[in-house]
């Protein structure tokens, strides 16, 4: 599972670099940093009480599949 994530976000960087209109200025050495603070701010979010308490009761499901 974890190779299949990896190769998932491999592809979505791939992807963002072959869609980009100057491929040049994109720095190489930056996207593994960038990838670093983006899994940082996701671990601090899911370990704050209130984001904690919204996926935990199901507020998130019931916000986007029970609204008519």
């Amino acid at each position: 599972m974890i190779i299949q994530s990896a190769l998932g976000i491999l592809s979505l960087i791939a992807i963002a670099w072959a869609m980009s209109e100057n491929r040049r200025k994109v720095k190489l050495r930056d996207i593994p940093v960038r990838l670093a603070i983006q899994f940082m701010l996701a671990a601090v979010m899911l370990k704050l009480p209130a984001i904690v308490g919204i996926f935990a009761n199901g507020s998130v499901y019931s916000f986007f599949h029970e609204r008519h």
